[in-house]
């Protein structure tokens, strides 16, 4: 066998093998890690903590309802066709967990808000706990059934 079709072979494999992966891990919810200022500790769970972070007026610029239950932001774009399928399951979920607040957020308009929750693939759903603490997010469309029964802990019901 040439050097040319090993080279080939291998890396036909390695394709095969990162497309599994990422085909596996699409739409399972996935806790978030930590990060330095996420915790409670840092935001105390206030608005005030939450708008000196900078992360409440985006969320607000956003369209996410004021309050104090989860927040469940769907990151899309127009040209994104799985986006369009995330919007009736968030619809439906907000329509079963009334405290839940919601907004889809349009990439290309909210970039800053993009950006701090590293969102690289579209449709991406980031869940928030009450303290706007970061807690799931699913690259793909979601399964409702596993977002659900994530949020119902948050005190979305």
């Amino acid at each position: 066998m040439s050097t040319g079709v090993v080279v080939v072979l291998v890396a036909v494999l390695v394709a095969l093998a990162v497309g599994g992966v990422l085909r596996a891990r699409s739409g399972r919810v996935r806790a978030v890690r930590p990060r330095a200022g996420d915790g409670p500790a840092s935001r105390a769970g206030t608005d005030d903590a939450a708008a000196a972070d900078g992360l409440a007026p985006l969320l607000r610029a956003a369209g996410v309802p004021d309050g104090d239950g989860p927040v469940l932001l769907h990151f899309s774009a127009d040209w994104c066709g799985p986006c369009a399928r995330v919007r009736p399951l968030v619809a439906d979920l907000a329509g079963e967990l009334p405290r839940l607040r919601h907004a889809e957020v349009d990439v290309a308009a909210h970039d800053r808000l993009a950006a701090r929750f590293s969102v690289l693939s579209l449709p991406t759903v980031v869940v928030l706990d009450g303290a706007l603490t970061p807690r799931w997010r699913v690259s793909g469309v979601p399964r409702r059934d596993e977002l659900a029964a994530e949020l119902r802990p948050l005190g979305g019901s």
